[in-house]
């Protein structure tokens, strides 16, 4: 039974997070919710979000600037989840200058960033998405995400998710010369022919030079842009 001792202050928020239920959520309360809380200590501490988003980050720069897309989805009402391929895993544990922090990343969002796929006995730590955004998105993974192949958790997520019908914005980050591959823009055409919004061209992403990459100039917001609407919050 709860008791007056088990609620936590009136200032801070109190819920536990979902793969840590002994770790609570320090926050000022009444903050947009930036992790979904599966349980509370009191019925007066449930918060439910309007929306989960799958944030599936390729190696590419713009890894590096992960926490910009979570905020601003987190201001727009998401819960943010982060799945990175095995290459930005590596990035961000082997290379100190690549700029990822994967512990930060994951206390931002309230969830483990994960990179492989779970053993079988083990639990999933992640609610199921509402919507997808796969960004940066490289060549690599447009030509294999197009072909089907789901050989890495992030291209096993965002593969299924076509067949489950979920929204996907794809941002893409390659070089004008990786796009002038005939393989590229059929990639393209076939995740468009599957109902993915592929931001590529005018608007959107436009390929730079090869060496000439900016992360800073990689158009974020037009990510952001383009997320489905959530529903109104309720009181």
């Amino acid at each position: 039974m709860t008791t007056q001792d088990d609620v936590p202050p009136l200032d801070i928020c109190g819920l536990p997070y979902p793969h840590d239920p002994a770790r609570y959520c320090t926050r000022r309360s009444g903050h947009r919710p930036r992790h979904l809380h599966q349980t509370a200590r009191s019925e007066q501490w449930v918060v439910k979000p309007r929306g989960v988003l799958y944030l599936v980050a390729c190696a590419a720069p713009p890894a590096a600037d992960l926490a910009t897309p979570i905020r601003g989805a987190q201001e727009l009402g998401w819960d943010v989840c982060v799945i990175v391929t095995p290459s930005v895993h590596r990035w961000a544990t082997e290379d100190p200058d690549s700029g990822i922090d994967l512990d930060a990343l994951a206390e931002l969002t309230g969830y483990p960033v994960r990179h492989t796929y779970k053993l079988p006995s083990e639990p999933d730590l992640l609610p199921s998405p509402d919507a997808l955004l796969v960004a940066p998105m490289t060549n690599n993974t447009v030509n294999k995400w197009a072909a089907g192949v789901s050989d890495t958790l992030a291209l096993g997520l965002i593969t299924e998710a076509i067949g489950l019908d979920r929204p996907i914005i794809a941002l893409p980050h390659f070089n004008r010369a990786q796009a002038a591959h005939p393989a590229v823009n059929a990639s393209v055409a076939t995740l468009r022919g599957a109902g993915v919004n592929v931001l590529l061209g005018e608007g959107g992403f436009v390929p730079h030079e090869p060496r000439t990459s900016d992360r800073h100039a990689y158009p974020w917001l037009a990510a952001l842009a383009a997320l489905p609407t959530l529903p109104a919050e309720r009181d």
